[in-house]
């Protein structure tokens, strides 16, 4: 009976490790899934100036960019960020809206607003 003894403690032991190393795993995947999941909060833009138009437009892309330097998810092979499907479908979606605004400044402030001059203007 003495040697059933340790053994049962030995096995005890070993279930105890597996335990705590299982529930280890499981929080560090919780811990890095929740801190990749963070979503932007609301834009500040500050005090804007009424006399310059399209600073609001300007100052909010800037903002997103800057949001999207910061937290950033690239596409991972490895656990546990695998698994998250949400961030990087808003972080594409995020890029798309700034990809296209940036098209239409770019548009916008090509076109010359003033009627085109003569290529050769007339020399008096």
């Amino acid at each position: 009976m003495k040697k059933r003894a340790p053994n049962r403690e030995k096995k005890k032991a070993k279930k105890a490790i597996i335990l705590v190393v299982f529930l280890a795993i499981i929080l560090f995947f919780v811990v890095v899934m929740v801190s990749n999941s963070k979503k932007p909060g609301p834009l500040n833009l500050g005090k804007l100036n009424p006399r310059v138009p399209g600073e609001a437009f300007i100052r909010t892309n800037e903002q997103l960019t800057r949001g999207m330097l910061k937290n950033w998810l690239p596409n991972d092979l490895f656990w546990p960020t695998v698994l998250l499907d949400n961030m990087p479908n808003f972080q594409l979606g995020e890029l798309e809206v700034i990809r296209y605004n940036v098209r239409v400044l770019r548009d916008n402030l090509s076109r010359s607003q003033k009627p085109p001059s003569p290529p050769f203007p007339m020399i008096p």
